[in-house]
């Protein structure tokens, strides 16, 4: 049977309105009483409910609000500002700010040091003292600790104390009022249920009246963290006023209800029926073939209307259902986002990829970068990068993968610092547009010192380098100065029977000695800039320094560059140390030469300068006296005011990066200022730099005439002297000139022939002459090794390093006997006497 057919057989509309309204007429008294106790009953029990829920509401706010609160507290106890609070001189215009918190519209924050000083507060009692029984101030642990309430003078009212230990020396307390929290769960949720609430711990009121049930309805809720309850109380005459009303309405309208029924009945078959057929036939087209059986019988029309209506309920109900379902996941999702976004230390923010504009950024990027939210929202992501990184940022967009971590690369702050940063980032969707998530983490610091870790150590390996040239280097000039020596002597005899023969290529043999000293000297000083001699504080020539290293200077610069020299013959002295002048002069030049990269030229002054009075007024720095003025001019590109004020600054630089240490000028400072000098840099940009290094002149002429001593005759040796080198033309070097002055030589390339050598030997050997560098084994290692056996042995050391430097690192032991290489012939018989002729070793 189709469901026409099925409609055509129900009986009609008019039917069943006829048989109820007669049946209408015998219930409707019984009914409406019937109703009326029934209203009555599910009054009171949403009254009941309405109590229920006005009660947990009030001890949820509670709860909620105390723990937004101690959440608040632990994270400012662990704001890293708040230690300066704690120290001798507290600072001035602290700031705190009391916030309502949930029910909480009054309270504050104070910051209490251990012995009860209030340095700090959102309220009036700072500088204030607590008394030393105050039971909160010997709160201790991590987690937040709630005490009350207690009477606080200052909120004037019952109050709660969150208290959150600061270490050792204080610790944060927020203030709750708990008067105020009531009025406020009075004002804000039992006003619009005509009801009052009290808070109770174990039966007694905490704050509030006393509310008794007298016959109406009381409901408590535990507030759980304070062991506290939420006692809710309505009356039963409020709870039912309005129903009672209604009723006595209803029995008044049920009389003419009656009689109006009667009238309406058959206009309304008329007018009911055919729209029931229209809706229905609109219902089934909403929700097409989605049809539900009827589930109540009655006229055809009711039915098929039944019939669409619950379908289209059901499907209103799932629909509302998953919209429920889609809003909750989204306000998660949202809080979530929230809270890992706004409360993120790095610098977090969202991009749109297709304008680069700013979407969110969080307070840590706004700390960062120095811009306010506001104005980080009108900019986009070009405006954050130095301008010859701008025109690559489009491409890198554009290529960037879904997931991206990169870098370090180069942002500007507002106050135009550049600073290194190493991002990652995400492509996400926001607001409906394609955008991307940028976190990212400053690491200016770490590069800057990772690359200066990486100079120190090619510096540092460079040096090894070059110390261990010119050690090489110093053997071979002792060969080469001593043979030069060797045919001097033969050459001057010569000289003297042929001069016209052989007083040329005399001549030319001294040269090569002047030079092989002159080369030993570089070598010495190459030794002691790579190795770090220690300062030999005297009495110097400037003059001397500068001309000591004019050729240095000349192969530094270039011959691109100038080199004018300007020196004043009656120099005064200064007392520094020789080497660390040299050092001084050396760096300015390499920064003069980085600042004239196109060439130009480089003045080198020394003059004598005398402060009086009126000088050291307009340079109080300098006090009256005499001082010595090394100036270095040149003409490069100069500097300007910023650069000027941070020149000395260690690490700064204005070369590229990459290639300047910024230790250049800081490294001069702290020459010239352990010598007692002074240094003063002018300078303009475009116009070059001229640096002046003012020092206190010496108390002593440098070339003080000293009278000759008389010289008396050298003793020739006849002692045995074992010769320990390991390289072979400084072994042979050595062997001739010893066994020449009448020595019993003999010789071992390393520590452990020596040893041998000597085993072979007993008693035999009156002095060990060692190098301190060796292969396998060091000199001092030989040494130590010898003396077991023989504790009276005398050694004599060579090496061309100082002594405090082969002292510093436990090479050599301190006061040991050391001759310098290049050695003369001279210089190493003398030294080789003087060891022989001297006191024995200590043998303890």
């Amino acid at each position: 049977m189709t469901e026409a057919a099925r409609r055509r057989r129900r009986p009609p509309l008019q039917v069943y309105l006829l048989s109820v309204m007669l049946l209408g007429f015998c219930v409707a008294s019984g009914t409406t009483l019937f109703a009326r106790e029934r209203s009555l009953d599910e009054v009171r029990d949403q009254a009941q409910r309405d109590v229920e829920f006005l009660a947990r509401r009030a001890a949820e706010n509670i709860e909620s609000g105390l723990a937004t609160a101690e959440e608040g507290v632990v994270t400012l106890a662990a704001n890293p500002a708040l230690m300066s609070l704690f120290q001798p001189d507290v600072p001035e215009g602290c700031s705190l700010t009391f916030n309502s918190i949930g029910p909480f519209s009054a309270g504050r924050l104070d910051v209490v040091t251990a012995d009860g000083r209030v340095v700090c507060s959102s309220g009036e009692v700072s500088g204030s003292v607590l008394p030393a029984d105050t039971e909160w101030l010997s709160s201790s642990g991590p987690e937040p600790v709630v005490h009350g309430p207690i009477d606080d003078a200052e909120l004037g009212e019952p109050s709660l104390v969150v208290v959150v230990p600061i270490g050792d020396v204080g610790l944060v307390a927020g203030f709750l009022g708990v008067e105020s929290a009531r009025s406020r769960l009075q004002e804000d949720l039992a006003d619009a249920f005509d009801a009052e609430v009290a808070l109770t711990a174990d039966g007694a009121p905490v704050v509030g009246p006393p509310l008794e049930a007298a016959g109406g309805i009381a409901v408590e809720a535990e507030v759980p963290s304070l062991g506290w309850q939420v006692r809710a109380v309505m009356s039963e005459g409020v709870a039912t006023s309005d129903i009672r009303a209604v009723h006595r309405e209803v029995l008044m309208l049920l009389g003419a209800g009656v009689i109006v029924i009667v009238a309406l009945i058959y206009g309304l078959y008329r007018s009911v029926a055919r729209p029931i057929e229209r809706l229905s036939a609109t219902v089934r087209a909403t929700v097409p073939g989605n049809v539900v059986e009827a589930t109540v019988d009655g006229p055809a029309e009711v039915v098929g209307l039944s019939r669409d209506f619950a379908a289209l309920t059901q499907d209103v109900a799932r629909q509302m259902s998953r919209r429920e379902q889609a809003e909750q996941d989204v306000v998660e999702s949202e809080q979530r986002y929230r809270r890992l976004f706004a409360g993120s230390p790095l610098a977090m923010w969202v991009y749109d990829v297709d304008t680069l504009e700013f979407v969110d950024v969080n307070d840590a990027a706004v700390e960062t970068y120095g811009y306010s939210r506001e104005e980080m929202l009108r900019m986009t992501i070009a405006d954050i990068r130095p301008e010859e990184d701008v025109p690559k940022l489009r491409d890198s967009v554009v290529n960037s993968p879904v997931l991206e971590r990169s870098g370090p690369w180069r942002h500007r702050r507002a106050d135009g610092e550049v600073i290194e940063v190493e991002i990652t980032s995400h492509v996400v969707e926001f607001d409906g547009r394609d955008a991307r998530f940028v976190m990212a983490e400053d690491v200016t610091e770490r590069e800057r010192t990772r690359r200066l870790l990486d100079q120190t150590a090619r510096m540092e390996s460079l040096g090894q380098l070059a110390g261990g040239i010119a050690h090489d280097v110093n053997n071979v000039l002792a060969v080469m100065l001593n043979y030069a020596e060797f045919a001097t002597e033969e050459l001057a005899t010569a000289a003297v029977e042929d001069p016209g023969r052989w007083e040329p290529v005399l001549h030319d043999v001294r040269q090569i000695g002047v030079s092989g000293a002159r080369a030993a000297a570089l070598t010495r000083r190459l030794l002691s800039f790579a190795r770090g001699d220690t300062a030999q504080v005297g009495s110097v020539d400037l003059n001397e320094v500068v001309s000591g290293i004019e050729d240095m200077l000349r192969r530094t610069l270039g011959a691109d560059v100038e080199l004018r020299l300007s020196m004043a013959a009656d120099l005064r002295s200064v007392t520094a140390d020789a080497t660390e002048l040299e050092q001084v002069l050396v760096n300015l030049a390499v920064n003069a030469r980085d600042a004239m990269p196109h060439g130009g030229s480089l003045s080198i002054e020394t003059d004598n300068l005398d402060v009086d009075e009126e000088h050291h007024e307009s340079r109080p720095e300098l006090d009256p006296g005499e001082y010595v003025r090394l100036r270095i001019s040149d003409t490069g590109v100069g500097m300007d005011k910023e650069a000027l004020d941070r020149a000395f600054e260690p690490l700064f630089t204005t070369k590229p990066r990459g290639t300047g240490t910024g230790l250049g000028l800081a490294t001069v400072y702290g020459i010239v200022a352990r010598a007692g000098g002074t240094v003063h840099i002018y300078s303009e940009p475009g116009f070059g730099t001229s640096l002046s290094v003012v020092l206190p002149a010496g108390e002593a002429p440098v070339h003080a005439l000293v009278a000759p001593a008389e010289v008396e005759p050298r003793q020739r040796g006849s002692e045995t002297i074992l010769v320990v080198e390991d390289d072979d033309d400084l072994r042979t070097l050595a062997l001739r000139i010893l066994e020449g002055d009448g020595y019993q030589v003999l010789t071992a390339p390393d520590g452990v022939t020596a040893l041998e050598v000597v085993a072979e030997h007993p008693n035999g050997i009156d002095l060990v002459l060692s190098d301190v560098v060796m292969p396998n084994m060091l000199g001092s290692e030989l040494a130590r090794q010898l003396r077991a056996t023989e504790p009276g042995l005398r050694i004599l050391f060579m090496s061309g390093y100082a002594p405090p430097v082969l002292e510093a690192e436990g090479t050599l032991a301190v006061g040991a006997p050391l001759v310098d290489k290049p050695f003369s012939v001279a210089g190493l018989i003398d030294k080789v006497r003087q060891v022989l002729d001297g006191p024995p070793p200590p043998t303890a």
